[in-house]
C-alpha cells in the first residue's frame, strides 16, 4: 500500500479511512472523527487529537509520541506496539478514555502538569492495550 504524507490539515476525514502509513505528525486533528480508522504505523507525532473519536481505531505501531490527547475517546482502539511517550492526555468526565486497564498504566506513568492534564512519560509499554 502506497503511503500518505498530508500537506496541510484540510481533507475530508470519514469514518473507517484507511490511513496506513499516513505521515500526519504536527496536524490539528482536533475533534476528528477517526472511528474504524486504519492508522496502523501512522505517523502521528505531537498531533493534536483533543476530543477526537479514535474509538475503534486500529493503531497498531502507530506513532503518538508528544501528541495531545485531551478528551479524545481511545475507548476500544487498538493500541498494541503504539508509542505513547511523552502524550498528554486528562482525566475527569470529560476526560481521555483508554482501552482495558491502560489507564492505570498511564496514570503511573505520568505527571500532572496543569489540573487534570498528564504527560506520559517515555517508557510505557507498548502492548498495554
Amino acid at each position: 500500500m502506497e503511503e500518505v504524507d498530508w500537506e496541510d490539515d484540510i481533507f475530508d476525514l470519514d469514518r473507517g479511512e484507511d490511513l496506513y502509513r499516513a505521515k500526519m505528525r504536527g496536524m490539528n486533528l482536533v475533534g476528528a472523527d477517526l472511528n474504524d480508522a486504519n492508522l496502523t504505523e501512522a505517523d502521528l507525532r505531537d498531533t493534536n487529537l483533543d476530543h477526537a473519536n479514535l474509538g475503534r481505531a486500529y493503531l497498531t505501531h502507530a506513532n503518538l509520541a508528544g501528541a495531545s490527547l485531551r478528551g479524545t475517546n481511545l475507548a476500544c482502539a487498538d493500541l498494541d506496539g503504539t508509542s505513547l511517550d511523552g502524550v498528554t492526555w486528562s482525566m475527569g468526565p470529560e476526560g481521555t478514555q483508554w482501552p482495558g486497564g491502560l489507564a492505570e498504566t498511564l496514570r503511573a506513568r505520568s505527571r500532572e502538569i496543569e489540573p487534570g492534564v498528564w504527560r506520559a512519560a517515555g517508557d510505557i509499554p507498548r502492548n498495554a492495550s
